[in-house]
């Protein structure tokens, strides 16, 4: 069993990396990975290694990092200064001064990465818990409505990501109750918003795993309702997040906004290589090339193989809206998928894509293989399509 598994892991390997390269993309108007960004020496911090070069707040050119609501800003002895508010750092510096505790497994993130960490913030003079929780907004540039519906009408935000809501069973509702009784409930807010300041919410993460119906207050207590937006501890996530209902608007420009909010000593949110990527959508057009050809057969199969491996390669992009005439991608659709090709002037049949799809299987795995799998891989989507 062992060696069957073992070779479904080094065949899906293999599948993602073929695949992506089969994954074409209309347009990538915009990208920062921060590694640009000139980094200072530490200020509060010691760490153990030589970072002469190991964070800043100043961020990319036209973003604006807004720090003023982090509590004891600028006084040298309340919060450490390297992370008050989003910090891009050296991230072998971030995880030599806090000791790990997970932030290494952020293999995703390379280089500088953009950080919020108000665990690591609250320990100089506990300010989370004698004068404020920790709120930091951070700003991209204005991006232009016009110009990226000219490349393409789909809208996807893509991003790598490292979330820690807190040590288990502390990750909210246990830090300022002298200045606020509710408790904290650490979050993740990204938020689109328009020039005329009217905004969007598109993802938001909570440290509270319950809300206590009576008070609305963030809770620890299973006898409490479900936090819908609760998430756990992810430490390395590819993360996609649908823009497409923001083209459609009369507003002429927007803005994205990583907000941390209502965080103690908690946890933090990191986050690198983001990417807004522009796509068009042509039915049948299932490798994202902008027409159809043969090339789609291989990716229509794997779509019918294995759904996420495809929406994982394919830009965060569902199998439905490429391959379906109903919205729900199933092997009924390959009849539809065959007509659209031999519209195109593709010679195929009903019996080209069931090989195809046959070539794609493998033995069926393990319980504890599929696991391997499912670990290995992680998606979020924030919005439903449209």
């Amino acid at each position: 069993m062992k060696t069957i598994c073992h070779a479904l892991l080094a065949a899906m390997m293999l599948s993602l990396v073929g695949s992506s390269a089969l994954a074409q993309v209309t347009a990538i108007p915009f990208q920062e990975n921060f590694n640009d960004l000139p980094l200072r020496p530490p200020v509060d911090e010691d760490p153990i290694g030589s970072f002469p070069n190991a964070f800043t707040h100043e961020p990319p050119e036209n973003w604006f990092n807004q720090r003023s609501m982090v509590p004891g800003i600028g006084n040298p002895i309340v919060g450490v200064e390297e992370w008050e508010g989003w910090s891009f750092a050296n991230k072998n510096f971030w995880i030599d001064v806090s000791q790990d505790e997970g932030r290494s497994l952020f293999t995703r993130g390379q280089g500088v990465v953009a950080v919020a960490d108000p665990d690591e913030w609250n320990d100089l003079g506990d300010p989370a818990n004698t004068i404020g929780f920790y709120n930091t907004i951070l700003e991209t540039p204005f991006f232009d409505i016009g110009e990226l519906l000219s490349k393409g009408s789909r809208l996807q935000l893509k991003f790598d990501s490292s979330w820690r809501p807190g040590p288990p069973q502390q990750q909210c509702c246990d830090d300022g109750e002298g200045f606020d009784p509710n408790g904290n409930n650490q979050k993740v807010r990204i938020v689109a918003r328009y020039e005329d300041g009217t905004q969007s919410e598109l993802l938001r993460w909570d440290a509270a795993p319950f809300i206590n119906p009576l008070n609305d207050r963030p809770s620890l207590d299973p006898a409490d309702d479900p936090n819908p937006f609760f998430k756990s501890a992810n430490f390395n996530e590819l993360v996609y997040v649908d823009l497409t209902e923001l083209l459609v608007t009369t507003q002429n420009r927007f803005q994205i906004l990583f907000g941390m909010e209502d965080a103690g000593d908690d946890g933090w949110f990191a986050f690198d290589n983001m990417q807004m990527i522009s796509l068009d959508v042509v039915p049948g057009d299932m490798d994202l090339s902008g027409f159809v050809d043969t090339d789609d057969i291989a990716d229509f199969a794997q779509a019918i193989h294995n759904p996420l491996d495809y929406v994982l390669t394919h830009f965060g992009e569902s199998p439905a809206t490429r391959g379906s005439a109903d919205n729900d991608f199933n092997f009924d659709d390959i009849d539809w998928f065959v007509n659209i090709l031999n519209g195109g002037g593709v010679a195929a049949s009903r019996d080209t894509i069931v090989a195809a799809i046959q070539a794609q299987s493998v033995p069926e795995p393990s319980t504890a293989c599929l696991a391997a799998l499912v670990f290995g891989v992680a998606l979020v989507q924030s919005r439903g399509r449209r």
